[in-house]
């Protein structure tokens, strides 16, 4: 396996410096999660291997999985440090082609907790009503 095959997985948040750059606060130290990433793999093998590295195991936990491009790969003028966001097996297969030529581009991991907070059920708002009837 060449060492381009694999992305390190930082986990973290985005930080919105000003209306045009992001900048990723990791909460784990860089360099010590890797994956592997193949030709062909598609998001939910991405995601599968990520959550394995990161021992995310429950299934209400969700992760936005991003990228940005270095300081000196702008796009156009102070619009390079954006968020790259992959949401589908075509961006996947964007970012395993591009990563090949970009060795210096993480994969930027945010959890997202999609389990609603709890709420009381009516039956005992009912019963709390009426104790003070």
């Amino acid at each position: 396996m060449a060492a381009k095959d694999q992305v390190c997985v930082v986990l973290g948040e985005w930080v919105k410096v000003d209306s045009f750059v992001w900048n990723f606060e990791p909460e784990t130290p860089p360099g010590n999660n890797f994956v592997r990433l193949r030709d062909g793999m598609s998001y939910k093998q991405l995601v599968a291997k990520v959550k394995e590295k990161l021992v995310l195991r429950a299934h209400e936990v969700v992760i936005k999985m991003a990228y940005h491009y270095p300081a000196w790969f702008e796009l156009d003028e102070r619009n390079g440090s954006s968020p790259q966001y992959i949401t589908d097996d075509e961006e996947v297969g964007v970012f395993v082609r591009m990563r090949r030529y970009i060795e210096e581009v993480d994969l930027c991991v945010t959890v997202v907790n999609k389990t609603p907070p709890q709420q009381p059920s009516p039956q005992k708002e009912e019963r709390h009503w009426l104790r003070h009837a």
